[in-house]
């Protein structure tokens, strides 16, 4: 599987790490301190997929300081971008079809 290494968020660069996890329950997590995405090791690429993008909305929201916030509901939002990707998937796709007609 080829996946980025490092993706640039915010300005960012923030670097992208498969890891073993002893708890197959966890699909990854991001590290402030580290700058870094960790994503399990042995994800097939949807799910690698699915889990980076999600950790890429919880590194822009403590990029961005808002996960800073009294009772902010950081793995809410998180949770309710992983709903609207596909939605915003089809549309790309359907913008590029029209770029090329």
């Amino acid at each position: 599987m080829i996946f980025p290494r490092t993706v640039k968020i915010a300005g960012v660069s923030v670097r992208v790490v498969f890891k073993d996890y002893p708890d197959k329950c966890l699909f990854g997590e991001w590290d402030l301190d580290k700058k870094t995405i960790f994503l399990r090791k042995g994800l097939d690429f949807e799910e690698a997929a699915e889990t980076l993008y999600h950790e890429m909305w919880h590194a822009a929201m403590d990029l961005s300081g808002l996960s800073f916030l009294d009772g902010f509901p950081d793995e809410p939002l998180a949770r309710a971008w992983d709903s609207f990707r596909p939605t915003y998937d089809a549309t790309r796709e359907r913008i590029a079809n029209l770029q090329i007609e």
